[in-house]
């Protein structure tokens, strides 16, 4: 008997609580991915002490791989979630069901050491397709033009193309010493990954480090990048990412924010403006260009955590409302339920047996 039947139940049992709860807005509560963590290590230990006992013989290998998954699945969830992509909740929610997933599940462009990475590609293929759908159909034209615009601004560009030029370069090495292997989707995906999680922890010497992976870029792969290829795939990268960076997430600031009084700001809530201190002003500007205003004001740090607003993040901004230097009205980020999407990623990977993006590929001959 396949192994995901030992396992289903408590498959559908965390993605339908923690899908419901998260829509609720309750959050994803630790007791369920303990619950899952348990499950799975109670339910794996059993099947291989049947194993012994029954005379089988028990595959070591599949045991090391299945550890050596799930510990990178927690520190990729960490990860993604320094790089805010997600909450705390949806990395430890990924690290549950990395646990749950039994590895047979991705015999479709299986990934060795991290084959969990496929859920992954799979959750954000859906995410994608929900926000893009979203904000293509219920944003206004001059708002989509106006966005547009504001993103292929020539500064904006510069900044993008500097940067993607040694990062680009970085993630295809990556790539290939991680096994993982160079697949243009996986590629599209880690750029923002990567990029934002080097502006959120090397903030202030990341015009450095990108400035660093140029010259190496020059120095050791001088032939291939003087060559066409180079040039179509690599304005191809600029374009999508602008797009998606700055246009998707300029559109998403109105459609996923909402105004909210001084008096009803909370621990926890994110603010959709980043504030800058500029003399005796707090200046706010919008958080899809949080980046390039980062650069433009010689990397000042945000005067609130752009991850959550703290206790102490709350009871300043009640101050400085009162001393008149921040408005009375705020815009803060709706949040959209990832659990769900996360519960349907499974879904898919169980019905499609791996990435489900290869699949597309391989029935489209391409």
């Amino acid at each position: 008997m396949d192994m995901i039947y030992f396992f289903l139940p408590a498959i559908i049992f965390l993605g339908v609580v923690t899908s419901y709860e998260d829509i609720k807005g309750r959050g994803i509560r630790n007791k369920w991915v303990l619950f899952a963590i348990i499950y799975s290590f109670v339910v794996l230990s059993g099947l291989v002490l049947y194993l012994f006992f029954s005379g089988q013989g028990i595959i070591f290998s599949y045991i090391s791989d299945y550890f050596i998954n799930i510990i990178i699945s927690l520190v990729f969830g960490f990860i993604i979630w320094k790089a805010g992509f997600w909450s705390a909740g949806d990395g430890k929610l990924f690290f549950a069901f990395s646990a749950l997933l039994p590895l047979s599940v991705y015999s479709f462009g299986y990934i060795r050491f991290f084959p969990s990475f496929t859920l992954f590609i799979n959750t954000i293929v859906l995410v994608f397709i929900f926000l893009v759908g979203n904000l293509l159909l219920k944003t206004s034209l001059n708002e989509k033009m106006r966005i547009l615009k504001e993103s292929f601004n020539k500064k904006v560009l510069l900044m993008v193309i500097l940067s993607l030029f040694g990062l680009s370069w970085l993630i295809r090495i990556m790539l290939y010493f991680s096994g993982i292997g160079y697949d243009m989707f996986t590629f599209l995906i880690l750029v923002p990954v990567i990029y934002v999680l080097i502006t959120s922890v090397a903030r202030k010497s990341m015009d450095l480090l990108f400035g660093m992976l140029v010259i190496l870029r020059f120095i050791f792969d001088y032939t291939y990048i003087f060559s066409l290829s180079f040039a179509y795939t690599f304005a191809f990268i600029i374009v999508f990412y602008v797009c998606i960076k700055y246009f998707i997430f300029g559109l998403s600031y109105e459609f996923f924010s909402r105004n909210v009084r001084i008096s009803d700001i909370k621990e926890g809530m994110i603010l959709a403006d980043v504030f800058y201190k500029e003399g005796k002003k707090y200046v706010a500007k919008s958080n899809a260009f949080n980046d390039f205003q980062m650069r433009q004001k010689g990397k000042v740090r945000p005067v609130f955590n752009t991850k959550g607003l703290t206790k102490d993040d709350v009871k300043r901004i009640k101050e400085l409302h009162k001393e008149g230097k921040i408005d009375s009205i705020l815009k803060v980020q709706k949040t959209m339920p990832f659990a769900i999407f996360m519960f349907l990623g499974v879904i898919l990977t169980l019905i499609f047996q791996g990435n489900v993006i290869l699949i597309v590929k391989f029935l489209l001959g391409v």
